[in-house]
């Protein structure tokens, strides 16, 4: 953490294209040999759940990930026999109904896979002030209707307590973001939706074409870089064998099971998902054996959704600077942001 794959400016993270070996850990992964390497060759370390809360640290003992328990009130089943994990993912499959299908160009443009997703709440990008993006407005009622449905507004509440818990520093960082914001008169979209998140993002199956969630290998480089996004597993699935979640710079393979929240700088990691089996798995039209001549590759993991809340760049640079970077250049200003500060505050541990 001391040495983030940030850009020059500190803001964000570096471009997926120019990290090293970029190009051969994408083929790899659409391959389905990058298990067998991670473990073979580069030894990465596999983080199974054990039930407990895991801290990730580097080697200077400064906390850069943490990975939740599974709280109990998710699984105990209520009065109609159904877990509040029942209810989340029924929400999230309602919403993604509601809304509708992709448009191709979408899906073509997300370079994380071909799942269905949304990013919804405010942000800056390409924008002079902060505002909704163009998903949440132009699907304005049921995102509205979604953020008043009981699990998934549990959920927000949830994902909040637990980073200003683990991660106060960066929770105190969000808050300062949007005091500043407010001083600058931009009280409208001040406040994150989301509570210390300003964007909320679903991922799921898409028209029968994609059949769950499995990303691959990627950076989240709009992000801030000294934040923390967390990403929520739902659905059902074999999470023992199946989507994985791959730090690629920490060397960590890391099991999601659904009802988990994960915390990592996104911005700052090559991550992906991959499976335990380097199996070849196909399916067919008609349910009869698969054979090289009637089958076709799986695409992402039946059963499997996600939810990542995240922080985008731009909107703390309005906030701590004052101005787009743009006009900061202009005034002769520095662009740039100490990450230092932040990594300084970050929990520590010795090891």
């Amino acid at each position: 953490m001391t040495n983030p794959c940030s850009t020059k400016t500190g803001w964000s993270g570096t471009d997926f294209k120019r990290r090293p070996d970029a190009e051969k850990i994408t083929q790899d992964w659409l391959d389905r040999k990058v298990y067998k390497i991670m473990v073979d060759d580069y030894q990465f370390t596999l983080v199974e759940f054990t039930g407990s809360p895991t801290l990730l640290l580097d080697r200077n003992g400064i906390a850069f990930a943490f990975r939740s328990d599974i709280p109990t009130w998710m699984t105990v089943p209520g009065e109609d026999g159904r877990t509040w994990l029942d209810h989340f993912e029924e929400e999230c499959l309602r919403y993604i109904d509601d809304c509708g299908p992709r448009k191709d160009a979408d899906i073509a443009a997300n370079n994380r896979g071909d799942h269905w997703y949304m990013v919804v709440g405010v942000d800056r990008q390409n924008k002079k002030f902060p505002d909704l993006t163009s998903f949440h407005k132009a699907h304005l009622q049921a995102t509205k209707d979604l953020l008043q449905k009981p699990c998934t507004a549990r959920l927000i509440a949830y994902a909040s307590d637990v980073f200003e818990t683990r991660f106060p520093s960066l929770a105190q960082r969000v808050s300062d973001c949007e005091t500043k914001l407010r001083e600058q008169n931009r009280g409208d979209h001040a406040t994150p939706m989301f509570g210390k998140f300003y964007n909320y993002c679903i991922n799921g199956p898409r028209n029968g074409i994609v059949d769950g969630v499995s990303t691959g290998p990627h950076v989240d480089g709009k992000n801030l870089a000294l934040m923390m996004c967390a990403v929520f597993v739902w659905g059902k699935f074999d999470h023992k064998e199946k989507a994985w979640l791959v730090l690629w710079e920490a060397k960590l393979i890391i099991e999601l099971p659904p009802g988990v929240l994960m915390y990592y700088p996104s911005s700052l990691f090559t991550h992906f998902n991959v499976d335990r089996s380097d199996l070849k798995v196909v399916t067919t039209s008609d349910g009869s054996l698969p054979t090289p001549e009637n089958s076709s590759p799986l695409k992402g993991v039946p059963g499997r959704g996600s939810v990542v809340f995240f922080n985008q760049a731009t909107m703390f640079q309005l906030a701590e600077k004052g101005s787009s970077m743009k006009d900061a250049h202009a005034r002769g200003q520095s662009t740039s942001c100490d990450n230092s500060e932040h990594v300084s505050h970050l929990p520590t541990f010795q090891v």
